[in-house]
């Protein structure tokens, strides 16, 4: 798991083969014109799932996992993305 700022991802960009093209994406994308769905960044191979919603303010009990494949949760403001590897 990495848990980092968006100007730091890049250099984690060694650990997956498709994080220069999220890091590409990341660095290049204004995120206050985004609408809520899905974002094709390399077909199905990488793509971003965009959400506005208001946080209940509860903390959660663990981190979400996954046995296949990788997300990468963003989270700015009332804006979430998720990341699919």
């Amino acid at each position: 798991m990495i848990i980092a700022e968006r100007s730091e991802f890049r250099k984690y960009a060694s650990v997956n083969p498709h994080f220069s093209k999220v890091c590409d994406f990341l660095e290049n994308t204004d995120f206050t014109t985004v609408e809520d769905g899905r974002v094709d960044i390399d077909g199905d191979a990488v793509f971003a799932n965009f959400m506005t919603y208001e946080a209940d303010g509860v903390p959660g009990q663990q981190f979400e996992t996954h046995k296949k494949g990788s997300i990468i949760s963003c989270v700015e403001s009332l804006l979430s993305m998720q990341l699919f590897l």
